[in-house]
């Protein structure tokens, strides 16, 4: 058996990288580009990823936990 792993590039909190000024490669938007979704962590009937006050994308909790 292999392992394989795929490079995250994220921020701290949230799914942009503001030092790279890159987005998550996982990231996707659902519903005609109505909500933002998470390729890895979310499944598409969910709520979909939430946004700060700055409108900026925040990483799902099990991200934040799993990829640090």
């Amino acid at each position: 058996m292999t392992i394989k792993h795929l490079p995250v590039i994220c921020g701290e909190n949230t799914c942009y990288n503001f030092e790279e000024k890159v987005m998550c490669r996982f990231v996707r938007s659902i519903f005609f580009g109505t909500r933002w979704h998470c390729t890895i962590y979310h499944i598409c009937g969910d709520q979909g990823l939430k946004e700060n006050q700055n409108q900026c994308l925040l990483r799902d909790p099990q991200c934040v936990e799993e990829i640090k």
